[in-house]
């Protein structure tokens, strides 16, 4: 389950991890090479810098699906997932589809009931029921961070159960997937 996010936590998003340009190289090549090993502490070093300029406790991880590469900064703290969890979902959807066991063309009806408040366009934008395929909802979950989206495809991947079957085959650790953003909500409102 999430932990409550206090003043001092601070979760630093993929995007910065991206932005520094030189994660995927460093974690690309074997994993006994000693240029990565380089890039590994040139990594470290940057990502100390940039702690002291922030404070709090910041926390990363990363993985080269390819090689097993990985670098972690506060590998051993928990910290609460927010809307990364979304990216989850995409990994068993897009499993699924993989398997033909579901094809993203696939189109739901969009129901009042469907909605969700918080992030995202799906709620604002609803006017009546209408149809809607996976792959726009995997779309909008994952461009703008929809929470209606995000639980219509909690269902369709078959929820935490599921979910947590699908990152243990990846070796996946360490994560909760354990509710829809609903209940995510209402656990943060008390």
């Amino acid at each position: 389950s999430p932990m409550p996010c206090s003043g001092l936590t601070l979760i630093v998003p993929l995007s910065l991890v991206v932005l520094l340009g030189f994660v995927p190289r460093a974690l690309s090549g074997p994993p006994d090479a000693v240029p990565q090993d380089q890039e590994l502490a040139r990594l470290q070093v940057e990502f100390d810098r940039l702690v002291e300029t922030v404070g709090g406790t910041v926390g990363v991880g990363v993985r080269h699906i390819e090689t097993g590469r990985e670098f972690y900064l506060n590998r051993a703290v928990r910290f609460p997932m927010a809307s990364v969890f979304k990216l989850t979902l995409a990994v068993q959807l897009l499993a699924l589809v993989d398997n033909g066991s579901v094809a993203l063309d696939k189109t739901i009806v969009l129901q009042p009931s469907d909605l969700r408040p918080g992030s995202g366009k799906l709620a604002k934008a609803f006017g009546e029921p209408r149809d809607i395929s996976l792959r726009q909802l995997l779309e909008t979950m994952l461009i703008d961070s929809d929470n209606s989206a995000t639980d219509i495809l909690w269902k369709e991947v078959g929820g935490s159960e599921a979910v947590m079957a699908r990152l243990a085959t990846l070796e996946i650790r360490g994560m909760s997937v354990n509710r829809p953003t609903a209940l995510l909500l209402a656990a943060a409102a008390g």
